[in-house]
Formats: structure tokens, sequence, C-alpha cells
């Protein structure tokens, strides 16, 4: 998840939103953001929750033995 949202945020996911400079009745905009700033800020969020997630639930920590070995 984290990788297609690294890829599809700022490189060729873009290119399937840009809208058409000649085309005059293209979205460029929603909520009044412009329609690029919307993009880029919806993957962020999803890389930002991917790492939430990941540290949750994947990078628990175990708890350390409290015996030492001597040698």
């Amino acid at each position: 998840m984290f990788v297609l949202a690294l890829v599809m945020g700022p490189g060729p996911g873009i290119y399937l939103i840009n809208p058409d400079p000649g085309d005059p009745e293209a979205l460029r905009s929603i909520f009044g953001m412009p329609i690029i700033y919307v993009w880029a800020s919806f993957w962020f969020i999803v890389q930002a929750s991917a790492v939430a997630l990941s540290y949750f639930l994947i990078w628990k920590s175990s708890p350390e033995s409290s015996e030492t070995t001597e040698a």
C-alpha cells in the first residue's frame, strides 16, 4: 500500500487527474482546492495511514530478556 501511494502521489498518477489545458470544461478544483493538491494530499494521507497502521500492528516491541548471560 505504501509503495503504491509513493508511485501514485507525485509520480505517474498525476497524469490521471491532470486536466487538459485546452479543455474549457475540465474539472480543475474540488471544494475550491486545485485538483492536483487534493490528489497529492490524498496519497499523503494514505502513506501516513500505512505508517501508523504498521507501527501499531506490525512493529510491536518484544520485551527484553532480564536474564544476563555470563561467559
